[in-house]
């Protein structure tokens, strides 16, 4: 799905601008009843959108991070509501106010044991022990400035990131060395509990055991059905308010009725509390842990990083280990412990029908507000004003998170009987652009209310097992440099599974700004449901290889169809985007059968090897190493 298109409050001075930090909540910003979060900005160095796409992973980490002599970086600070938080993560970029791409970055699959937890937790600020070869008169932390700077105390704007709660994961190569994974407790807050914004919202308002009625209903319905725990335990049951979207009913049952997750729920309020002290006003940092937890086997996480400066470490034996260190920006993706039972799901005012049906002379509820919108390119999510409870909604669509396996178990509850109303009640439909995700208000002055919420896509695999695959010849320096390539047209662009890939939106649909319409060119998360439909997407990587950059092109597929890959070695004289784009038009035109050989015929007067690749897997499910290896020395010698 393209990532909506809508504008926030950010800098539009034309210049670019990176999401460089998140954390540090304020009550009630502006004119609103909502909480805020300040949002750092780095300016980058680039004048083009162009250039975004061409910056290099070692590019990156100079930005990234500064050295005592060398430029220092321009940061600018801006209040977001924290309604907004599912639309924004670290390594955003933003021009003039619209989100045009992201900074380089890699997915990782990071894996927790049975019973671990995220508990080694640091402060931005404090000093922990150094790693070796570090030298001992400087104090080191977990983010230090040449690695990623910023993140401290800024006393202009009043931001105290010196405070912001960070967890580290370390995990040994067998080759030795190391990678370190730092998480923000903040990228753990917009994971789970912060998907929408109506449940940023509740969770910055008070203690969940409170505020999850705004989220769900406990009283009996009409119908029959009520949240709790049903068939003796083997089941959860849960009624959702109105406005939250069926695809969350799991994660919300897991934060209610799950003793460990709950536990972790009801911290996060009594933690802000505690860091604000005898001060009401006083700001709060992100505090929130991993509600999922596996009892039996393993739970992975799919994680998006921004790769960080590392260094080398010389053993006694002369030996040279790596260590690197990752920022995670963003959880795409987790696996669903096996320990938790059906979740049986519905919504208030769900519009169901009952085993009976029975009529009533009275309006239906919600029957006069307008139906929703998708946000484009004239809305802007303000930060100064609420939202207008009875007001149309328009949806701007965030980051994606799929479920790494089959995810929850849903059970569709039935209603017993149901209502059938007679017409509806007036609604208030405000077509203007500007729209806020603040607190629902019946406020003159409020705005028309925005629906800010993290997508939830099924798994796709097929990205995440190349992209390993590949990553795994780079470390044993088969290939080098692998780096994704996104669309240099932003509109072109979506994310799948944590990366940034290509749609197979054709220029009329683009043009005309059409949904996906059936078609080699349309993929579906539900067969044949056209509420589920999507642009197919396919994923760009470029690489090192004999001394010669190659293009990977991987397609996206579901289980009822098979794709083979495409590697391109590109003349120099050619702008790799503008191959890639006609392929990906050739690959839809010939339905994916075939695609080397059609590709061939629109480039057979330039001197340019296309060669498919068919996949191979091991039992676990992933790509035979050995045998990618083997086509690349294959097909790159003839």
């Amino acid at each position: 799905m393209q990532s909506t298109q809508a504008k926030f409050s950010f800098p539009q001075d034309d210049q670019f601008w990176a999401v460089k930090y998140i954390d540090q909540f304020n009550l009630a910003h502006a004119r609103t009843r909502t909480a805020s979060v300040q949002v750092m900005l780095q300016r980058l160095p680039i004048s083009a959108k162009n250039e975004l796409s061409r910056l290099s992973p070692d590019a990156t980490k100079q930005l990234l991070g500064t050295r005592p002599r060398g430029p220092k970086p321009e940061f600018d600070f801006v209040s977001i509501l924290a309604g907004q938080l599912p639309a924004i993560r670290i390594g955003d970029v933003f021009h003039n106010r619209e989100k045009v791409g992201e900074l380089p970055s890699i997915v990782r699959r990071l894996t927790l044991g049975t019973g671990e937890t995220d508990s080694t937790e640091v402060r931005a600020g404090e000093t922990i022990e150094a790693v070796p070869g570090w030298a001992p008169s400087l104090p080191y932390r977990i983010l230090n400035a040449f690695e990623y700077s910023g993140v401290t105390d800024h006393f202009q704007p009043n931001v105290r990131f010196s405070r912001s709660r960070l967890v580290f994961f370390k995990r040994f190569r067998k080759e030795g060395g190391s990678d370190t994974y730092v998480l923000p407790r903040m990228t753990i807050f917009k994971t789970f509990y912060a998907m929408h914004n109506l449940l940023a919202n509740a969770f910055c308002s008070g203690p969940w055991s409170k505020e999850v009625e705004k989220v769900v209903s406990f009283n009996e319905t009409y119908g029959g059905l009520q949240t709790g725990i049903a068939d003796g335990g083997r089941q959860w049951n849960i009624v959702l308010q109105t406005l939250i979207p069926d695809e969350y009913a799991g994660l919300i049952a897991v934060l209610h009725f799950d003793d460990y997750a709950r536990a972790r729920a009801e911290s996060i309020f009594a933690k802000a509390l505690q860091d604000r002290g005898a001060n009401p006003r006083a700001p709060w940092f992100a505090s929130a842990e991993i509600p999922l937890q596996a009892k039996t086997g393993k739970l992975d996480l799919a994680v998006k990083c921004l790769e960080l400066r590392g260094w080398t470490e010389k053993t006694a034996d002369n030996r040279q280990l790596a260590h690197q260190k990752f920022l995670i920006t963003d959880i795409c993706g987790s696996t669903w412990p096996s320990h938790y039972p059906i979740i049986g799901h519905s919504r208030t005012n769900a519009g169901d029908g009952g085993a009976q049906s029975n009529p009533v002379a009275f309006p239906k509820p919600y029957g006069g507000t307008p139906p929703s919108k998708e946000a484009n390119e004239d809305t802007v999510v303000r930060s100064d004003l609420d939202g207008h409870s009875g007001s149309s909604t328009t949806t701007v669509k965030g980051n994606q998170w799929s479920w790494l396996d089959a995810g929850p178990q849903y059970r569709r509850l039935e209603k017993e009987q149901s209502q059938r109303y007679q017409g509806g009640l007036p609604g208030i439909d405000n077509d203007g652009t500007d729209v806020s995700a603040g607190a629902h208000t019946f406020e003159k002055d409020a705005l028309p209310k925005a629906e800010v919420k993290t997508v939830v896509r099924a798994p796709n695999a097929c990205f995440d097992h190349m992209y390993q695959a590949l990553c795994a010849l780079a470390q044993r320096q088969v290939i080098a440099d692998l780096t994704v390539i996104p669309a240099r047209r932003p509109e072109q662009r979506s994310e799948r599974s944590g990366y940034m890939c290509w749609t197979f939106i054709d220029d009329e649909s683009l043009r005309r700004k059409l949904k996906p319409y059936g078609g080699f060119r349309t993929i579906y998360d539900i067969p044949h449901d056209r509420r589920s439909a999507h642009w197919r997407t396919a994923l760009a990587l470029r690489f090192e290889y004999r001394g010669r950059l190659h293009h990977w092109v991987e397609i996206e597929r579901n289980r009822s169809n098979s794709f083979r890959s495409l590697l391109l070695t590109i003349d120099n004289q050619l702008d790799a985007n503008d191959v890639i784009e006609a392929v990906l038009n050739v690959i839809a035109e010939a339905r994916g059968v075939g695609i080397d050989k059609a590709a061939r015929a629109i480039f057979q007067h330039v001197q340019m090897g296309i060669f498919a690749y068919t996949h191979f897997y091991n039992n676990d499910g992933t790509l035979r190493e050995d045998l990618l290896e083997s086509f690349l020395k294959r097909s790159v010698t003839l």
